[in-house]
């Protein structure tokens, strides 16, 4: 028979390794939308530098070439973003409840 200190300590630790599991898919969540939010940012101003006139032929070929892999990655890390299962939020929601009622009565 176990003692119970030891089924306590075992719940604790499955506790803190499930607790580290969400963390870490949090984590990976956030910096999967940072990374999207770089590649968005890189291709805006990407676009911007395409617009001036004073770039050369092979440069425009070259930032065009850079745009293309950089539209996959972003394509694949939104992917990504889609394929995850939602995060639950922290705190339990509230359900709804029978709201308690009261009668008035008019004297």
């Amino acid at each position: 028979m176990a003692h119970p200190e030891v089924s306590h300590q075992k719940a604790s630790y499955q506790t803190a390794l499930d607790q580290w599991a969400q963390d870490q898919k949090v984590l990976d969540q956030k910096v999967l939308d940072q990374k999207i939010r770089e590649l968005q940012e890189w291709l805006r101003q990407a676009w911007q530098q395409l617009a001036d006139p004073s770039m050369t032929t092979f440069s425009r070929r070259e930032l065009r070439n850079q745009m293309k892999q950089c539209t996959a990655d972003l394509r694949m890390h939104l992917q990504a973003a889609s394929d995850r299962p939602p995060v639950p939020p922290a705190t339990p929601s509230k359900g709804f409840a029978k709201p308690a009622l009261r009668l008035l009565a008019w004297s």
